[in-house]
């Protein structure tokens, strides 16, 4: 007899949900499906009590010539996922234009075969950036005119650091502008001008603080 898996439940942003008791937890094939995307959008050396879990995405996912290598490394992660007897299928796609990959998946598990998700493991949609976990660095290039960037939502994403950096030498202002009503330490908007200027953002789970500037 298989025993039970129980795994909290994620809502749409991938974030535990609380506050429901017991309904709170899904069980199972839904319990592993949770544990494979939390497991698959983490990043190696995040999780304090194991380093080496989780994705390597930033040498990984910033050279797409490595794609192979991306793969090996999703691989490995599922079948070590408890509960995971073998993978049928993989695939990533990659759109490096709107910044967004995806991922989607079907495998066998202890509790059923031909298991499949699909889900967004990075997105950017109307330069509102979402899918980043723990710190981010994101370049901005202002080369072209000035530019205003919109940052995501801070609610429900505490401890998640975005690093903006300008990186054109022109003169050009990058604004940066918050989500829904939300500051940047009680500022509607953030404005950088010069080249190799640097913010950092840490969400305390309502807004924005910066925690850094250069």
């Amino acid at each position: 007899m298989v025993a039970a898996t129980k795994f909290r439940s994620l809502d749409v942003n991938g974030d535990w949900t609380f506050g429901l008791g017991a309904q709170g937890y899904a069980q199972n094939v839904q319990a592993l499906k949770y544990d494979l995307q939390t497991r698959l959008r983490s990043w190696m050396g995040d999780c304090f009590f194991d380093l080496q879990m989780g994705i390597d995405w930033k040498n990984l996912l910033g050279n797409f010539s490595s794609q192979n290598n991306l793969l090996f490394a999703l691989r490995t992660l599922i079948l070590s996922t408890q509960g995971v007897m073998s993978i049928n299928s993989l695939d990533i796609v990659n759109d490096p234009i709107g910044r967004d990959l995806s991922l989607t998946y079907n495998v066998d598990t202890v509790y059923q075969s031909n298991v499949s998700s699909d889900f967004s493991l990075f997105s950017s949609n109307n330069n509102v950036v979402t899918g980043y976990t723990i710190t981010t660095y994101i370049p901005l290039d202002a080369s072209a005119g000035p530019l205003t960037v919109t940052a995501p939502i801070a609610l429900g994403i505490g401890g998640t650091e975005l690093v903006y950096k300008k990186i054109d030498a022109t003169a050009n202002a990058v604004t940066l502008v918050p989500s829904l009503g939300e500051t940047f330490d009680g500022q509607t908007s953030y404005t950088m001008y010069a080249q190799n200027e640097v913010v950092r953002l840490m969400s305390n789970n309502v807004d924005w603080e910066i925690s850094g500037k250069l």
